[in-house]
């Protein structure tokens, strides 16, 4: 009986040697190729971590340097005022000691060695030094300044850029390559499973073992074949082109990308912790309402795979609120970033659904930008609805997704169309510029509600939402959100609400309103200064402003002063000095005869007009920007001064008062944004005695009116994360007034 049994088992043993053997080499193939594609992740992580570890080690030296620097200014004198007991300074001072930084460091014994401190004074002097340095750290280092003269500056910033240049090589590299991995797995892990020794001891009395051993070893080529396939490849080819020393000059190199440095630096010295967390304290603490919407906007995770921008933390709260909120107005300041908060947005949609379709809004004169910042800083594909490929693009928008770009005049002309031939559904509708559809009764309004209704996410971008009165606000968010329109037009429509409701308007419109403005988060942007440059009118032009006064022609009025004359050579003594430093120089004016009489006078680099095609306006942005030395842009305002980036000018002009501070804003605000390395000087030419000062006055009561109503919002407050109707008869009235008229 045992015998039987006995060769059972060696029959067993036998065959199983003979088909195992082959099942274990084949797992251990599949090990290795597994094994081998793991650390090819890790390496790929290992170039950014040591990267990031270098530049931290660099920001805590240039963190210490700020603080020797702030107590190289504090004078000895102080340390009387933090001790316990006199503290006799003079010794100190013979010794050649001058500052409360000289004693950073010094030992007891140390002070005690100099002649004339005693041991009491020296351990009050010990403890008060170092009382201020721990103070000074307690103040978050700055972010170094374009020219870098701040200590350990210049290392901080080739730090930076060798690490921001490869956050841009590999940034979603490693994640890529886990799920290429994380795919193979799905069929490798089974079979591994099924080779375990007790499976395989069953396997091999099915002899089935060979077949799962062929199964194995094809498997372990696909693995072996990873690094040959994207993104693997990518990765490589990334890291080859990492290892070649750029040739650019740091300075240069910082001031071009000098945004993307500042938002990797607020990253690094936040996760440093170089200064302790303090909250800013908010103008009135949030109602619970507030603070439930700024604490969900928190806890939601944004996901920003393939997006090739860093943004900074407010960028990301906002992107996070319009996702989470649905139906918003992302009212920030021009100059900080709404475009690409709102692209995060359109590329974490994106990577939650199989097929997403985005649609962004603009005017016709932005087209061109926002298919440069598609094409550059995200992953999705963009499409120009608009001009004569119309038809051809929106039928590929419907097909692949991505985010189709128009304008409100196509969308009115085809508004049947995007809304039948369009993708079926538009995961997120992007309004730029959205004070355009304010007015309910217009037809691009209108077209924009048909759409809009079609969308699951709507985001209203505006930078001026309210520019006359409250009414202005709730005409926009009429188009947004019937529902909230009605019950913030009933909170306005209550007694005394204009005059005293600056801070419940901020309640009422807290969950579809978010404002940040540049003082809140741009700390490092450059000054801005604004020149009133007044002139006085000569004979020739006050007689040809009294005709237009006479003739009640309003625009005429503001024209006369301007086109000719005093402002003329006012602006050839500026020009003149700005040529001779090398300032580049933006000017904007409403009117084309205006514009006419510059050219006539000066020599102009380009001029942006509304009738300019798109694509030729971003062509002389660019050709602005790339070119050497001193350079006059001149624009239309309502044309050139919306939309547009413009860093490289370091002096905007503005030939006359607009009607509306905010237009004045929109057109400065192309020179004074994130990412500008230099000093912004506004000059805003005025005649004396004219329609110009009745319209600095009139701006001043309009701004005053934006900053009550429309300059916060509450749940800025809430969250860290967050950081002209009729005046010209009124005018007209005023002027013949004073000149005698009747």
């Amino acid at each position: 009986m045992l015998l039987p049994i006995l060769a059972a088992v060696a029959a067993t043993l036998v065959t199983g040697a003979y088909f195992g053997g082959g099942v274990r080499r084949a797992v251990r193939q599949v090990r290795r190729a597994r094994r081998a594609a793991r650390q090819e992740i890790r390496r790929t992580e290992k170039v950014l971590d040591s990267r990031d570890r270098a530049l931290k080690e660099t920001a805590r030296h240039y963190a210490e340097a700020q603080v020797q620097r702030r107590l190289a200014d504090v004078p000895l004198d102080v340390l009387r005022e933090q001790t316990d007991r006199k503290v006799k300074v003079a010794p100190l001072q013979e010794a050649g000691y001058a500052t409360v930084g000289d004693l950073i460091g010094k030992s007891r014994r140390e002070l005690r060695a100099v002649r004339g401190i005693g041991p009491h004074s020296a351990r009050a002097i010990e403890r008060a030094v170092r009382e201020y340095a721990r103070t000074a750290r307690t103040i978050a280092p700055p972010l170094p300044q374009p020219e870098l003269e701040e200590p350990r500056a210049l290392d901080l910033a080739r730090d930076s850029l060798v690490f921001l240049d490869a956050w841009r090589e590999l940034k979603d590299s490693p994640a890529d390559m886990r799920q290429g991995l994380a795919t193979l797995d799905a069929r490798v892990k089974p079979e591994l499973q099924r080779a375990a020794f007790l499976p395989w001891m069953v396997g091999v009395l099915r002899a089935t073992n060979g077949e799962r051993a062929e199964r194995l070893r094809a498997l372990a080529e696909e693995v072996r074949a990873l690094p040959e396939s994207e993104p693997f490849a990518a990765a490589a080819r990334a890291q080859d082109r990492l290892r070649t020393t750029p040739t650019d000059d740091v300075r240069e190199r910082f001031r071009r990308d000098y945004a993307d440095c500042c938002a990797v630096l607020e990253r690094v010295f936040g996760e440093l912790e170089l200064a302790p967390a303090r909250r800013r304290t908010p103008v009135r603490a949030p109602a619970p309402a507030q603070a439930e919407i700024a604490r969900r906007v928190e806890r939601f995770e944004l996901d920003t795979h393939g997006l090739r921008v860093i943004l900074r933390r407010y960028q990301v709260f906002g992107a996070k609120y319009l996702l989470v909120l649905g139906r918003t107005v992302l009212g920030d300041e021009m100059g900080l970033g709404k475009t690409i908060q709102a692209l995060a947005a359109a590329v974490h949609v994106d990577r939650k659904r199989e097929y997403c379709a985005s649609l962004v809004v603009a005017p016709a004169s932005i087209l061109a930008n926002w298919m440069h910042e598609i094409a550059g800083r995200t992953p999705l594909p963009g499409h120009l609805l608009h001009g004569d490929d119309f038809e051809e693009a929106l039928e590929a928008w419907a097909r692949q997704g991505g985010v189709g770009v128009t304008s409100y005049t196509t969308l009115r002309r085809n508004v049947a169309d995007f809304a039948h031939r369009g993708p079926p559904e538009i995961a997120l509708l992007i309004a730029d510029e959205a004070h355009y559809v304010k007015n309910p009764e217009a037809g691009r309004t209108q077209a924009l509600v048909r759409v809009s209704d079609r969308a699951d996410k709507v985001c209203f971008m505006s930078g001026t939402p309210l520019e006359n009165h409250p009414e202005e606000f709730v005409h926009l968010l009429g188009s947004l959100a019937p529902q909230r329109a009605r019950d913030l037009d009933a909170f306005l429509k209550r007694p005394g609400s204009v005059l005293g409701g600056p801070r419940h308007f901020h309640a009422e419109v807290a969950d579809v309103y978010l404002r940040r403005n540049q003082e809140d988060v741009l700390k490092e942007l450059p000054d801005r200064i604004d020149k009133q440059e007044w002139v006085d009118l000569g004979p020739d032009e006050r007689a040809a402003y009294a005709d237009q006064v006479g003739a009640g022609n309003f625009m005429g009025m503001r024209r006369a002063v301007s086109e000719r004359g005093a402002k003329l050579e006012r602006l050839k003594d500026l020009l003149d000095e700005y040529k001779e430093s090398g300032v580049k120089v933006l000017l904007f004016s409403y009117f084309l005869a205006v514009l006419d009489a510059v050219e006539r006078e000066f020599e102009v680099s380009g001029r942006i007009t509304g009738s300019v095609d798109p694509r030729d306006r971003f062509a002389l942005v660019q050709a602005f920007t790339d070119a050497d030395g001193h350079r006059l842009l001149v624009g239309q305002i309502d044309a050139a001064g919306t939309g547009l980036n413009l860093q490289a000018a370091g002096a905007v002009v503005l030939m006359e008062p607009q009607l509306k501070p905010t237009t004045e804003a929109q057109a400065i605000a192309r020179a004074h944004r994130m990412g500008q390395t230099r000093r912004v000087v506004v000059h805003r030419l005025l005649a004396r005695d004219s329609v110009d000062e009745r319209l600095v006055e009139m701006l001043r009561e309009k701004q005053d009116l934006f900053e009550r109503f429309a300059r916060e919002s509450l749940i800025k407050e809430a969250s860290e994360e967050a950081t002209a109707t009729g005046p010209a008869r009124a005018i007209i009235d005023a002027e013949r007034a004073r000149l005698g008229e009747t």
